[in-house]
């Protein structure tokens, strides 16, 4: 299951990539750049813990790399790819909190005191 999702992100990276032309002048490109993010944006996911507490995660391109944006209590945070933890999950941070993604409907929440919140979501 890992190795397909693994595959999709890295699918999705390709995809973003020959996307991109270097040929435009900077303000189209920015304008292009952030259309292509929504254009490939993952639908939302609605992931709970075990209190019930929500969040909704959304995976999206960020330049060449993934990141997430995910709605906490209403506050909407981005994280940004930090590489893979030794399980192989994929790490995010948003500088304070980080998300490791344990497959494609789960991952655990770290806040900045090491506070470690589980959440999933439904098949």
């Amino acid at each position: 299951m890992k190795l397909v999702f693994k595959s999709i992100v890295i699918l999705f990276l390709l995809t973003l990539a020959l996307s991109c032309e270097k040929t435009e002048s900077s303000s189209v490109a920015t304008e292009q750049k952030a259309a292509d993010e929504n254009d490939l944006a993952q639908a939302p996911i609605l992931m709970k813990n075990n209190q019930g507490d929500e969040v909704t995660v959304v995976y999206f391109a960020k330049g060449e790399k993934v990141a997430i944006k995910i709605t906490i209590n209403g506050e909407e945070r981005v994280f940004e790819a930090r590489g893979t933890s030794d399980t192989g999950g994929l790490v995010f941070s948003d500088g304070n909190n980080t998300w490791e993604m344990l497959d494609k409907i789960s991952g655990k929440l770290t806040d900045a005191d090491g506070k470690v919140v589980m959440f999933r979501g439904e098949e």
